[in-house]
């Protein structure tokens, strides 16, 4: 089951009523509920030392500006989240009528010799995703303006600041920015998050993790009783891997069983990575626990497969 994400201020992210108001620059709040401004090119000269004129150069791409300038500009930018044309924005009543979404993708992907080879090419679940949102936009007069960033890809002073100024909101999938950067930016525009953390101010839609890994831990090590269990993650820093990891540990450590993580277990999201941490626990002559909790179904799917041609070291359970 899908959810919106709430903290006890109410609605949903616990967004402020005056938070992602389309076509605007929200003010936040300080510790004391009071407002703070939206920062300004003004403000981004004076954390960077430079002139306004400098910045308006650094931003636009005019006159080739300096390295250090442009360094110095964009570490501001950066740090006081920034997005360009927000003041602009809050001036004028009109939308661009665009949303822009982002999504993690490997750059470089393994593929695991020829049996998933067409995969990198194939649609993924985040792609289906995303044709949900373009039909929705769609319906309201909106297009979608879609960018891929690398998993360990996280510059809010860069690519995705470059969406936000093309866009009147953000969908962000995964985990796109630290929750640092993400607040300061949601200050500027609203922001949406698919399975990332929840802000004071943005909104987060999410799935229930920790009901469908408590029903599938219990199945498995009560039901069966699996004296260990394997969990198969996604991205190492991915919102959903790591909830679905830290309940299974939870309900292992209830019944006295043992919960095999980490590192050497290590997925992201795709059969190739699923099939590689099986092959390479293989080839090192690991016996695999009986019962296999993958991230996802492509990688469950992957593990099914590389086990099934290795029946002898086959896990009873592969889910």
């Amino acid at each position: 089951m899908n959810g919106i994400g709430r903290d006890p201020a109410g609605g949903p992210g616990g967004a402020p009523a005056d938070v992602g108001v389309p076509g605007g620059s929200a003010p936040g709040f300080d510790d004391e509920g009071g407002s703070i401004a939206a920062p300004t090119i003004y403000d981004v000269a004076q954390a960077a030392g430079v002139s306004i004129a400098s910045v308006s150069r650094v931003l636009n791409g005019q006159r080739n500006p300096r390295q250090e300038t442009r360094d110095r500009v964009l570490a501001a930018v950066a740090e006081l989240g920034f997005a360009p044309d927000g003041a602009a924005r809050a001036l004028s009543a009109r939308l661009k009528e665009v949303v822009g979404v982002i999504v993690r993708r490997p750059w470089r992907m393994d593929v695991d010799e020829d049996l998933f080879s067409a995969e990198a090419e194939s649609l993924q679940y985040p792609d289906l995703i995303n044709r949900g949102i373009e039909a929705a936009a769609r319906r309201r007069g909106f297009d979608l303006l879609i960018r891929s960033v690398g998993i360990t890809e996280h510059d809010a002073g860069g690519r995705t600041l470059s969406l936000a100024r093309k866009s009147d909101g953000l969908i962000l999938h995964d985990r796109v920015l630290d929750p640092a950067e993400m607040d300061r930016l949601s200050r500027q525009l609203p922001i949406v998050t698919l399975a990332g953390y929840a802000t004071p101010t943005t909104a987060n839609v999410h799935g229930d993790n920790k009901a469908g890994m408590q029903a599938l831990a219990r199945h498995l090590l009560r039901d069966h009783g699996y004296p260990t269990l394997a969990y198969l993650g996604g991205y190492a820093d991915s919102p959903d891997s790591i909830e679905r990891r830290e309940v299974l540990a939870a309900e292992a450590a209830a019944v006295g069983a043992t919960l095999e993580s980490g590192p050497e277990w290590q997925g992201y999201y795709y059969a190739a990575g699923g099939a590689k941490v099986i092959n390479r626990l293989l080839a090192a002559g690991r016996a695999l626990p009986r019962a296999i909790a993958c991230a996802n179904d492509l990688t469950a799917l992957a593990s099914c497969r590389r086990c099934a041609s290795t029946a002898s070291a086959c896990p009873a359970r592969s889910r």
